[in-house]
């Protein structure tokens, strides 16, 4: 028998026939959380305190019982443009945490995760989101009176580099286009041709596709930075809406743009399928991410402003887009060059002088 403090609150916790029982005492001095304790222990003797233990994930489970990552999904998840993010970091966590009970999860269980994922070889900053998503279900289970305490809490996030330039060619974005499977191939080319991200991709409906103007509106909160904006469309990006309208089934305007194929979630069809077009294209370690820094290159380089492409991209501030500065062929000589044209302007053409002698007079 123990008593944790957590803030004010006396927190008791023990175990009676390989059970475990947690719960708060409420802002109370120690030496009353300590009988508070002792009568919840007595009450689990004479059976009037039932365990309800949660597990982080069930597996196989034929009787239904509820697990931390369904009440996630299904409370917290299921209205947000995000679903897709989610929907793929909870994959991974449950495929580590399945079947433990939310109580017995330790600090060091998290930290072992974490580990474990960097091994894979997966970047910091993807297992920096995986830890954000764990910390996010542990508050609600807090919450939801699950758990008193967050084991992931104290874990420090990675240091991230998020310098990253990864740019396709012309020819190279012809051959991932081409090596891309049927369904997969209309998202890729909307993406390199709007800079869209994969969320809003995934998050686009058909109201929000406006074939009149060649424009994509995009609400506040389809963004990444909360900020409405309108993406306009190529001839290209155009064409690939509008045949894969004509494609699908007829769907009212509220449905999504882009689905995967049938089975599995279309994050997890994205993560193979794009995959393997890279593959096949010869294009190393490029990400889907990057077809959108591969469309800011690509404005830069046509002579587009940095101005310009960072209204297209959505950045909040022009220092986002400054990485593409180099990218443009010429911006170093046209901005040299632009101090000759100053200072031909400010001089004065100097007119030719006569010598003393002819201002004299003399022969």
């Amino acid at each position: 028998m123990s008593l944790v403090k957590n803030g004010r609150i006396w927190h008791y916790d023990f175990w009676y026939r390989k059970k475990r029982y947690k719960g708060s005492t409420g802002q109370v001095s120690k030496t009353l959380a300590r009988r508070i304790e002792a009568d919840k222990q007595e009450e689990v003797r004479l059976g009037k305190l039932q365990c309800k233990p949660l597990r982080f994930f069930i597996k196989d489970n034929p009787e239904k019982e509820r697990d931390l990552s369904t009440e996630y999904m299904r409370l917290h998840v299921s209205q947000k443009k995000s679903r897709c993010f989610f929907e793929e970091r909870i994959a991974l966590l449950n495929k580590h945490f399945a079947d433990q009970w939310l109580l017995d999860i330790t600090a060091k269980d998290v930290e072992e995760f974490r580990v474990k994922r960097l091994a894979e070889g997966v970047k910091p900053s993807t297992v920096n989101r995986d830890l954000a998503v764990l910390k996010g279900m542990f508050s609600k289970a807090i919450e939801w009176g699950y758990l008193f305490d967050n084991p992931a809490k104290r874990i420090k996030p990675y240091r991230e580099d998020n310098r990253r330039e990864n740019f396709l060619s012309e020819e190279q974005a012809k051959s991932l286009i081409e090596t891309c499977s049927e369904w997969l191939r209309p998202l890729v080319t909307v993406a390199l041709h709007t800079g869209m991200r994969r969320g809003e991709l995934l998050g686009l409906r058909w109201r929000d596709v406006d074939f009149k103007n060649t424009c994509l509106h995009l609400d506040a909160s389809a963004t990444k930075g909360g900020r409405a904006r309108k993406v306009p469309m190529n001839a290209t990006a155009k064409g690939a809406l509008e045949a894969l309208r004509k494609a699908s089934a007829v769907k009212g305007l509220d449905a999504r743009v882009f689905e995967g194929p049938e089975g599995g979630t279309i994050a997890n069809n994205i993560a193979r399928d794009f995959g393997k077009a890279v593959q096949k294209a010869g294009l190393g370690d490029f990400t889907f991410h990057d077809l959108r820094h591969s469309c800011a290159s690509f404005l830069v380089k046509a002579g587009e402003s940095l101005n310009t492409v960072r209204e297209i991209l959505g950045h909040r501030s022009i220092a986002m887009t400054l990485r593409y500065a180099h990218l443009s062929p010429s911006h170093q000589a046209e901005a040299v060059a632009a101090l000759d044209r100053l200072f031909a302007a400010e001089s004065p053409q100097k007119s030719p002088q006569t010598t003393s002698g002819a201002s004299s007079g003399t022969s």
